[in-house]
């Protein structure tokens, strides 16, 4: 099977930075090697041409190489953000853009397959009651929604998803929850599907695919 740059876009990237071997993660954003474009949540400073090893977690392989750090617009971007909100504990979403100083190569997926979505949308019933959340992750097995109320691990909560083919409704349990760091009123939850009929199954690989 021919691996595509394309593959990799909206995969989660495991980033770790040489100097100290402090670990990132983010969400790729735009792939065309030797550049990568990545996503993350960090307060963290950086510096120009620092290094990083990358391990980009595709669906059937996982890419690795060295890269380092290509311009500070990010940082750039960090400041004025932080710089907006110096009385908030947040921390905020940037783009770094880095490039590669090694060859790419691929292993076996080391983590479960999750891609980054956008502008999708659904409605959480749980004890707490009934929310629209939006939908940041998606698996084959599950997702990750942002939900304005803590919720429980282990509790079962109904998911439903309007896409443009069909409703799909999820029974999800909750397998983990935190604060999201980018504000203080919303939480990230990580939701793993009950059985999904035929049909529906179908549909959420469809949605995958197009993420």
């Amino acid at each position: 099977m021919q691996i595509s740059d394309r593959d990799f876009i909206n995969v989660k990237a495991n980033i770790q930075r040489l100097s100290d071997s402090k670990l990132f993660s983010g969400w790729v954003e735009d792939f065309q090697f030797p550049y990568i474009s990545i996503r993350c949540q960090t307060d963290t400073k950086f510096t120009l041409l620092e290094e990083f090893h990358f391990e980009l977690q595709g669906e059937v392989s996982t890419c690795t190489f060295y890269g380092m750090l290509a311009n500070l617009d990010g940082m750039e971007q960090l400041k004025q953000i932080l710089g907006a909100v110096s009385d908030i504990k947040v921390v905020p979403d940037i783009t770094l853009e880095f490039r590669a100083v090694t060859q790419k190569s691929y292993t076996a997926p080391k983590e479960s397959f999750r891609k980054a979505v956008h502008e999708l949308t659904g409605t959480l019933v749980c004890k707490a009651g009934r929310f629209e959340v939006d939908v940041s992750d998606v698996s084959h097995g599950g997702a990750g929604v942002l939900v304005p109320a803590m919720l429980e691990i282990g509790d079962v909560v109904d998911l439903s998803i309007t896409t443009m083919m069909r409703c799909l409704k999820f029974e999800c349990q909750v397998k983990s929850c935190r604060q999201d760091p980018r504000t203080e009123d919303s939480y990230f939850a990580g939701l793993e599907f009950g059985s999904m009929s035929r049909i529906d199954a179908a549909a959420w690989a469809r949605l995958m695919d197009a993420a």
